[in-house]
């Protein structure tokens, strides 16, 4: 949203898959559509995976990739539509670095419908302050709740196929004067397998844990109450032009563990920290990932070749 800041008109929308600028992954493109024509009245912020963005594989899955690049295109925040009318060029300049245009151009007009119909049931903005803030308020009731001291975790980074983790995660927590913090900045430094988390996915990730185990919605959580150091430079705030390809599994995996052990050792109610891993996380490595080779799953890459054919063909 702050990227336009002052630049939002009624109808704009947005996308970016930057990993280093609040993105995951390359493949992953986060669309946001302001309510109003100011920042400051909110936005619809969504997210879809595209089958493919360029790079050295198919899907962005490239285990030989040595940077960024090597796993897609990245593009910065980009208006797509001005004012309800789509930016042709820009939506050209996105597909034509895919090895299915048509499919990703039918994902981003997906993204905007459904941005649109979100807007439309959220058209009463003024009506959202009073949840927002409950929300807000039981989010930090819940942390306020958690006991006072520090507590460390460690926990490994594994690929299939690997003897020994290809990285550990460290974190430090603490809880004093009702706030929560979390830090990563002990981890070890980004490595050249593409399991680096960016800052953008380790914060979903300790959101979707703090979720997980305290009940409260991820984006509730006031920044007065929780504070989080990624680590510049390490696994877990890996900077440009490190590889991403697996951090939303495998490090996800990793990240989400070591929060849940974390705020169970601080007084939170205990779950095991691979739940997250069970319940979401092995079923997506395993149907996207092809565990020998670490690249798109066959299966995944025949269905996108087959959509993007009847696509192109006006068959789908």
């Amino acid at each position: 949203m702050l990227a336009f800041d002052g630049e939002w008109a009624t109808g704009d929308a947005a996308v970016a898959n930057d990993p280093f600028a609040g993105g995951v992954h390359v493949c992953e493109f986060t669309l946001v559509r302001p309510l109003g024509a100011d920042a400051q009245c909110g936005g619809i912020a969504l997210r879809m995976r595209v089958p493919d963005i360029g790079g050295f594989a198919f899907g962005g899955l490239a285990p030989n990739s040595f940077d960024t690049w090597g796993e897609g295109a990245r593009f910065p925040p980009l208006k797509v539509r001005e004012r309800g009318q789509a930016r042709e060029e820009a939506l050209e300049l996105i597909t034509m670095n895919s090895r299915t245009p048509h499919v990703v151009r039918r994902s981003l007009d997906a993204m905007l419908r459904e941005a649109d119909r979100l807007a439309t049931a959220l058209a009463d903005a003024a009506s959202l302050g009073p949840a927002i803030s409950a929300a807000g308020a039981r989010a930090a009731q819940r942390i306020a709740g958690l006991a006072r001291g520090r507590c460390s975790v460690e926990a490994p980074i594994g690929i299939p196929g690997a003897a020994a983790p290809v990285a550990t995660l460290r974190l430090e927590a603490s809880v004093g004067k009702g706030a929560l913090a979390l830090d990563f900045s002990g981890s070890d430094a980004q490595v050249g397998v593409s399991v680096n988390s960016t800052r953008g996915h380790t914060l979903d990730c300790v959101l979707g844990a703090i979720h997980d185990v305290l009940g409260v919605p991820a984006g509730a959580v006031p920044d007065e109450v929780l504070a989080i150091v990624p680590g510049d430079g390490r696994v877990t705030g890996a900077l440009p032009t490190s590889t991403t390809g697996l951090a939303p599994t495998l490090a996800a995996r990793a990240i989400r563990g070591a929060v849940t052990q974390a705020l169970a050792a601080l007084g939170a109610p205990g779950i095991d920290p691979d739940a997250w891993w069970e319940r979401a996380g092995k079923r997506r490595f395993a149907d996207e990932v092809d565990a020998t080779t670490l690249r798109l799953h066959p299966a995944r890459v025949a269905e996108a070749r087959a959509l993007e054919q009847a696509l192109a063909g006006g068959t789908a």
